[in-house]
């Protein structure tokens, strides 16, 4: 699998690629919110929840980077998180022998990037990305 964020300057940062060593361990857990309003009605037995159409994308997933030394891997942790993108449209494209998959979510917002583990020369970030509107 490979994730990318591309900024307005149009140059594709890459979040994880399985042919470079970046590897997505887990997570991948896509979330949706919508707005709701709870209306309530005169005289009447119940109220009325409307939906406002203002919908939320979230996408939760961690990469395992493993490095040739503890310097790279420290190095890189260091540097990683003011590296990311703060915003622009994240891309999902993943190939396999079954066929191929490719998605895109605009106006993505990149809310954390933290390391959650380091061991000698791996460490492995968590993403969590949120955007508005569909998936394309």
């Amino acid at each position: 699998m490979k994730i990318t964020i591309t900024a307005a300057g149009g140059k594709a940062f890459v979040l994880a690629d399985d042919a470079s060593g970046a590897t997505v361990q887990d997570g991948f857990c896509p979330k949706q919110t919508r707005i709701l309003q709870s209306q309530p009605l005169f005289r009447g037995s119940y109220k009325a929840n409307l939906a406002r159409f203002n919908l939320e994308n979230r996408l939760q997933f961690t990469v395992e980077r493993v490095f040739a030394t503890v310097e790279a891997a420290l190095n890189f942790m260091a540097s990683h998180p003011d590296q990311v993108p703060v915003a622009g449209t994240l891309t999902l494209y993943n190939r396999s022998s079954t066929g191929q998959a490719s998605r895109s979510l605009g106006n993505a917002v990149m809310v954390s990037v933290e390391c959650v583990e380091h061991v000698g020369v791996s460490c492995k970030f968590q993403y969590t990305v949120a955007g508005n509107g569909a998936w394309q």
